[in-house]
């Protein structure tokens, strides 16, 4: 207490004095009483004072400072005399534990912060001397229920009431002309607000997130409503927009679910983005003849608005204006609007018609993307481009009329448009663009005009109704992937203006018979043909150097194929799967034969690999079970794992010893896998690793084989029995020193049928011929 007493002695010793600013201790039960000689209570006097409870203040005291009581957490009470006529800015600021205020007669103004983050405070009385509300005077006074503010005022400042949440009504004095920016923000219990005809504006965010405010009713004062001023009011049902207002900021009315109808007056001439978006329980709404462009996500998901009048005096509709409209089933665009905005009316699935006016100039990207439900669309004269996407995944859209007047179609214009049967593309268009009609399933024929130079890249993939397509001459570059997958295409000409074809232009056409490629063509691309497999044949000229990997792969109905001779390289899976194709002509240019470039192609019964070929890849000719014989020039350095393996009826390899190289190469220490790989596996030819194999069981051989090693291999047999029974087949043994059981009684070869060729053998133990 001594401590208090000396703090408090100067003041009592100096008449008019001022508490100076430091901390005051209170006495034992959190009390300070302050002597009536102190005229003022300095700025942070008993800043951050945790322990204080409850303070008296005498009526000399006229004013208090700056930051005064802020932080006095168990202060739980506070009388302020009618001397006082100052209040300082944050004086009580963070008094958590403060529960009532009353606010004397001689104050004029609350300062900013004065009473913010009193958290506990649930009533307070405010006299009519007191003109102005500071800035974010009672924020976060989230246990305050009621106040009355006095006619006297005539200003509330920004925030003065953010996060009151308890705050169930208010009524703003006739005095007040503005609604300051986010005043009631998230007062989530306020239920009523009276908004007087002196005011004119409603700032930012005034009343955001008043989740409990079921009506307004905004006077014809107002001339503007701020962007946000009742976003989120979730049970707000209705609100009347007066005649004076001339604009609804961005936000403004965003996500007041309740909302079940809006009048605009033909005052307001902007509503401003997003103004009512996520308004999901709005019906109707009424645009009058003043608005003249509708904000960019104006209507954006309200998704019980089911028609709406648009003005002729709007000329422009913003982006995502009326997206996510699902139950909009019609709308009239007026005959002023020169643009739709992108995705003006994105997944509006219930739109069934729309009429687009001839002021349009262009139609911007996804404006109409996902309207499901989309029948029919005339596109006017006035139109110059249609953005990419604009009709995307519209698949009840049946047909579509595009006029000369257009020049360019954007990428994925009509992706998806599964019923669009038939389209006409104007002699003004010079390139369809990437995935113009991708997917557009219906579509049976296409008539591309002259004037088309380009084919870009997956055009027309996926139309699997597509029966034919004519190319003009005048197209030069057919892109990747344009004809993919129009599994009905039965012949396609290509003109001889094109150079190339690119990667899987005809990839999945698998009714396509035939196809003519051109003198001008100098490459195929990967999978260009792949999965045709309906193709019996194709000429490919001479002009051609390049075919990609997989170009042909699974064309299961080709059976001859003549590889030009400027390519020098077979890629990977060119022919893979071609199992229809019984003869191939490798030119003396090629100098390498890529990885299962012909594997699968189990029709094939020879082939003859010339001089030029250096390398053939891994398995390269995997699974040809028809080929019976093969020559391998002593060109060839290199043969990749498995090139031959699974030919079954391979029994002539020639040009080379065919143990040289992995392709023929089997190493297996396990004896259970050498009695497997020789009687069961089906591999023709099996060369076996130096070193010996001990077998657990007579082998039995009744097929044609050949077994080689590289190098000497030892073969030895189990027991008294002989090593291996022979009953069928042409066998052929090479390199091996073959030997019977232990007891050498059974012989080292059982000879039952077929026939036996020995080269560089040893056979220890003798050969039994039943």
């Amino acid at each position: 207490m001594s401590s208090l007493v000396v703090r408090l002695l100067i003041p009592l010793l100096l008449p008019h004095a001022t508490a100076p600013s430091c901390l005051y201790q209170p006495d034992a039960n959190g009390a300070v009483s302050i002597p009536d000689s102190v005229t003022s209570i300095g700025d942070d006097a008993f800043s951050c004072c945790s322990s204080l409870t409850s303070i008296s203040i005498p009526d000399s005291v006229t004013s208090i400072g700056e930051r005064a009581f802020e932080g006095c957490g168990s202060l739980t009470s506070v009388s302020i005399p009618d001397s006082v006529t100052s209040i300082g800015d944050f004086a009580f600021a963070a008094c958590s534990s403060l529960t009532s205020v009353s606010i004397p007669h001689g104050v004029t103004s609350i300062g900013v912060c004065a009473f913010a983050a009193c958290s506990s405070l649930t009533s307070i009385s405010i006299p009519d001397s007191v003109t102005s509300f500071g800035e974010r005077a009672f924020e976060g006074c989230s246990s305050l229920t009621s106040i009355s503010i006095p006619d006297s005022v005539t200003s509330i400042g920004v925030r003065a009431f953010y996060g009151c949440g308890s705050l169930t009504s208010v009524s703003i004095p006739h005095g007040v002309t503005s609604i300051q920016d986010s005043t009631f923000y998230d007062c989530s219990s306020l239920t009523s607000v009276s908004i007087p005809h002196s005011v004119t504006s409603i700032g930012d965010y005034a009343f955001r997130e008043c989740s409990s405010l079921t009506s307004v009713m905004i006077p014809h004062s107002v001339t503007s409503i701020g962007g946000g001023a009742f976003s989120g009011c979730s049970s707000l049902t209705s609100v009347s927009i007066p005649h004076g207002v001339t604009s609804i900021g961005g936000f403004a009315f965003r996500d007041c679910s309740s909302l079940s109808s809006i009048s605009i007056p033909d005052s307001v001439t902007s509503t401003g983005d997003n103004a009512f978006l996520g308004c999901s329980s709005l019906t109707s709404v009424s645009i009058q003849h003043g608005v003249t462009s509708i904000g960019g996500g104006a209507f954006q998901s309200c998704i019980s608005l089911t028609s709406i009048w648009i003005p002729h005096s709007v000329t422009s509709i913003g982006d995502y204006a009326f997206a996510g409209c699902s139950s909009l089933t019609y709308i009239s665009i007026p005959d002023n609007v020169t643009s739709i905005g992108g995705r003006a009316f994105r997944d509006c699935s219930s739109l069934t018609s729309v009429s687009i006016p001839h002021s349009v100039a262009s139609i911007e990207r996804y404006a109409f993307a996902a309207c499901s439900s989309l029948t029919s669309v005339s596109i006017p004269h006035g139109v110059t481009s249609i953005g990419g996407s604009a009709f995307r995944d519209c698949s009840s859209l049946t047909s579509v009329s595009i006029p000369d007047s257009v020049t360019y179609i954007g990428v994925d214009t009509f992706r998806g448009c599964s019923s669009l049967s038939s389209v006409s593309i104007p002699h003004s268009i010079t390139s369809i663009e990437g995935g113009v009609f991708y997917g557009c399933s219906s579509l049976t024929s296409v008539m591309i005009p002259d004037s088309v130079t380009y084919i870009v890249s997956s055009a027309f993939a996926g139309c699997s109704s597509l029966t034919s397509v004519s190319i003009p001459h005048s197209v030069t570059s057919i892109g990747k992937r344009a004809f993919r997958e129009c599994s009905s295409l039965t012949s396609v000409s290509i003109p001889d203006s094109v150079t190339s074809i690119g990667d899987d232009t005809f990839h999945g056409c698998s009714s396509l018979t035939s196809v003519s490629i051109p003198h001008s063509v100098t490459s195929i691309g990967e999978g260009a043909f792949a999965g045709c497999s309906s193709l019996t044949s194709v000429l490919i000229p001479h002009s051609v150097t390049s075919i990609g990997g997989g170009a042909f792969a699974g064309c299961r109905s080709l059976s001859s194929i003549s590889i030009p001779d400027g390519v020098t390289t077979i890629q990977y899976s060119t022919f893979y799967n071609c199992s229809s194709l019984t003869s191939v002509s490798i030119p003396d240019s090629v100098t390498y034969i890529g990885r299962d470039a012909f594997s699968g192609c189990s029709s094939l019964t020879s082939v003859s690999i010339p001089h030029s070929v250096t390398s053939i890849g891994e398995r390269a000719f995997f699974f040809c079970i028809s080929l019976t014989s093969i020559w391998i020039p002593h060109s060839v350095t290199s043969i990749g794992p498995q090139a031959f393996a699974a030919c079954s009826s391979l029994t002539s390899v020639f040009g080379q010893d065919m143990c040289n190289y992995a392709a023929f190469y089997f190493s297996y220490k396990d004896a259970h896998s050498i009695l497997k790989q020789l009687e069961d596996s089906g591999e023709p030819v099996v060369c076996l690793a130096p070193g010996e194999y001990q077998l657990p069981r007579m082998l039995r051989i009744a097929r044609n084989l050949t077994v080689s090693a590289h190098g000497t291999a030892l073969l030895r047999g189990s027991g008294d029995a002989p090593l291996a029974e022979i009953s069928h087949g042409s066998v052929k043994l090479a390199r091996l020193n073959i030997t019977g059981g232990y007891s050498k009684t059974g012989g080292a070869l059982r000879i039952i049928g077929g026939e036996v060729t020995l080269n560089e053998c040893s056979i220890f133990s003798n050969v039994a011929e039943v």
